[in-house]
């Protein structure tokens, strides 16, 4: 009887719901070989007992013991086991504010199963359990479902915790299957990645608006978002980024003082002004004050004459003649 052997049906046990017979055969296990350290033992007999924890209930050892990398290591039938026991948890609970640490969990666990690249082979687990193959467009329709049915769930918590999109489960989740960056020890009530991770994802995603109605809902002065700032440097980039992108919109709009507000702000947070960028204020500012159509043309006023003036004060640091 090997190490592996031991681990293994300790695996199989789990999987046919035997739960009496998989502690006896860990206790063997360590008591014979000691704990596993090779690294794919480790994340499976990691992944276990993890498991083995949230069947009695606590969750915060099965966070605890659960890696967050290496799952395609692990048994994929015990990774299946364990997302569906913290689906229901969080579905059961209500998603109440102790509950990040399981919602983290179910996030990692389900992004790893629901990878378009199948890393655990997942589809054939599930083909076996059917005992007949399952087409491509049944399989694509069955994890589009299961994506769904997840991002609802983790939306209706969000909206019954007052998260905003920073701190958002779906945010999260959105973000981790994207690119996995959930650890899982550091998960907190506050969020399950840090705040620069989710404004860098919430910019690539295109919801650069969504990421600065939730920012200026936290800090309502943007006045005071500068580069120097404590409060504001772990969203500093982003936020450059966002109101850059919304300074380009509004400009385009022929909002020429919302454009100058935005490109001013940008620059306080150290943003640097491409081409198109630095032409857009140059109109904003020719314009400012004037109406859409040109006409009507009234005096600069002293805040957007401030605003522009932060604007050209960036535009020259950077293209000093």
């Amino acid at each position: 009887m090997t190490a592996d052997r031991l681990l293994t049906d300790a695996e199989h046990a789990f999987q046919r719901a035997e739960f009496t017979a998989v502690r006896p055969l860990l206790h063997r296990l360590r008591g014979q070989f000691g704990t596993p350290d090779g690294e794919e033992a480790a994340v499976r007999y990691a992944v276990l007992r993890a498991a083995l924890a949230a069947r009695v209930g606590d969750w915060q050892k099965a966070v605890r013991r659960c890696p967050d990398s290496y799952l395609h290591l692990a048994s994929t039938g015990v990774v299946h086991g364990l997302a569906v026991s913290a689906l229901r948890r969080l579905a059961e609970e209500g998603g109440r504010h102790t509950e990040s640490g399981t919602a983290a969990l179910a996030i990692v666990l389900w992004a790893h199963l629901l990878d378009e690249d199948d890393p655990g082979d997942f589809r054939a687990l599930l083909t076996g359990r059917r005992s007949a193959p399952a087409r491509d467009e049944l399989w694509e329709e069955a994890r589009r479902h299961l994506l769904g049915r997840i991002n609802d769930l983790l939306h209706a918590l969000d909206v019954r915790g007052e998260r905003d999109v920073l701190a958002a489960w779906e945010t999260a989740w959105e973000a981790e299957r994207a690119d996995p960056m959930i650890v899982l020890q550091d998960t907190g009530p506050d969020g399950m990645s840090s705040l620069e991770d989710a404004a860098w994802h919430l910019v690539d995603r295109g919801r650069h608006i969504d990421l600065l109605d939730a920012y200026t809902a936290r800090h309502p002065d943007p006045g005071t978002w500068t580069t120097d700032s404590p409060d504001h440097r772990a969203c500093r980039d982003a936020l450059a980024q966002a109101l850059a992108i919304r300074g380009k919109d509004q400009a385009g709009a022929k909002k020429w003082s919302e454009t100058l507000a935005d490109f001013s702000t940008a620059a306080r947070l150290g943003n640097t002004l491409d081409a198109s960028e630095r032409e857009a204020v140059l109109r904003a500012g020719h314009n400012v004050g004037r109406s859409r159509n040109g006409y009507g043309y009234s005096p600069i006023t002293r805040s957007a004459q401030t605003r522009y003036d932060t604007c050209c004060a960036a535009i020259r640091t950077v293209h000093r003649p």
